[in-house]
């Protein structure tokens, strides 16, 4: 008489697979988290920088004082910040993690 051996559970083999595609799904989901939290941190960033923007812009066409203090503040504020008028422009950057950053030029109305 012959006897059959039926296995029941899993064997060691498809355990080690199902934990490498676990162990791989986690590590991609931990990645798409760290980027969306760069990219969250740059928004923030250029949302600030945006706003110090337009207040300099408007400060500009009331008094030369509160423009130049807004000045320091965005400077202070940002990473690295950068905050200049030329020619009737103004240019912020700032720098992280060895990337620099430059919102575009707006033309200030009093100047």
């Amino acid at each position: 008489m012959i006897k059959t051996y039926y296995s029941r559970g899993f064997s060691l083999l498809e355990v080690l697979v199902a934990t490498f595609i676990l162990t791989f799904g986690v590590l991609g989901m931990i990645g798409v988290y760290m980027n969306a939290l760069r990219r969250v941190k740059d928004s923030y960033w250029y949302t600030l920088a945006n706003s110090h923007l337009i207040s300099m812009s408007e400060k500009s066409r009331v008094s030369v004082d509160n423009f130049y203090t807004s000045l320091v503040n965005c400077q202070s504020q940002l990473p690295k910040g950068e905050c200049k008028l030329e020619g009737g422009m103004i240019e912020i950057c700032w720098q992280e993690n060895n990337c620099k950053t430059c919102l575009s030029k707006l033309k200030v109305y009093g100047s």
